[in-house]
């Protein structure tokens, strides 16, 4: 079981810093349309 869920580790972190990275993306994209407008 060990085994299994260290090879699973890398997927969480991945789609971890996936997610922030889109959510930091978004909120650069908000900020820029505020300055537009």
């Amino acid at each position: 079981m060990g085994g299994w869920d260290n090879s699973d580790m890398p997927f969480r972190w991945l789609s971890c810093i996936l997610f922030m990275h889109l959510c930091s993306r978004n909120l650069v994209m908000h900020q820029f349309l505020l300055k537009i407008s």
